[in-house]
């Protein structure tokens, strides 16, 4: 849950229920990001065009481990539950996004996806301090 007061679904404004509709359209519920946004549509559909032009350039193959690395390093769950969820129904199963979470050597991975892993880590890691 967001640590900030978020619009409600039930009276929201109709640009924020336009944002709500399309998270249950296509996910069946209002992901955490939306609301955060909400207070801001415009930032909102700058970032949806954003992810999608990045979405839209990689293999959902690749895209998911990815994006499950970058969230574990910023150890955002509920990003890493999403796309762990994802992984394991579209890709490779429970027991291997489990591996990608807590043993990343272990999980079932190509050569090429263990690179595109280590480079999510490293970018969401940041500079060395």
């Amino acid at each position: 849950m967001p640590r900030i007061r978020t619009p409600p679904e039930d009276g929201a404004p109709p640009d924020v229920a336009a944002a709500y509709d399309r998270d249950r359209a296509t996910l069946g519920y209002v992901a955490t990001y939306p609301r955060v946004f909400a207070h801001r549509p415009a930032a909102l559909e700058a970032w949806r065009a954003l992810n999608g032009a990045v979405e839209a350039s990689m293999d959902p193959r690749r895209y998911e481990p990815a994006t499950l690395a970058t969230a574990l390093r910023l150890r955002s769950s509920c990003c890493s539950l999403a796309h762990g969820k994802v992984l394991a129904e579209q890709f490779d199963g429970p027991a291997a996004v489990v591996d990608a979470a807590t043993d990343p050597a272990a999980a079932p991975l190509s050569e090429v996806d263990r690179a595109v892993v280590r480079l999510a880590d490293t970018v969401a890691a940041g500079p060395p301090t």
